[in-house]
C-alpha cells in the first residue's frame, strides 16, 4: 500500500483490508485439507492446485 496520507482512518483499514484478502499469507486464501485426508487425497488436492496454477499461468502469458 502507498503511504497515503491524505486518506482518513477507516479508508486506510478498507485499503489493508482488501490487500489482505488477496495476499497468499491469507489462511483463507490457502488449500486446505480435512485432518484425516489419506496420501491419495493430499495429492489429488495437490495435483489439482498445480493444474490450475499453470492454466492460469500459461493463460496469461500468451
Amino acid at each position: 500500500m502507498k503511504d497515503e496520507k491524505g486518506l482518513r482512518r477507516q479508508q486506510k483499514i478498507d485499503q489493508i483490508r482488501k490487500e489482505f484478502e488477496k495476499h497468499p499469507d491469507n489462511p483463507f486464501n490457502q488449500v486446505s485439507a480435512s485432518y484425516n485426508a489419506t496420501r491419495e487425497e493430499l495429492q489429488d488436492l495437490k495435483d489439482g492446485e498445480r493444474v490450475k496454477k499453470e492454466k492460469r499461468l500459461v493463460g496469461s502469458s500468451s
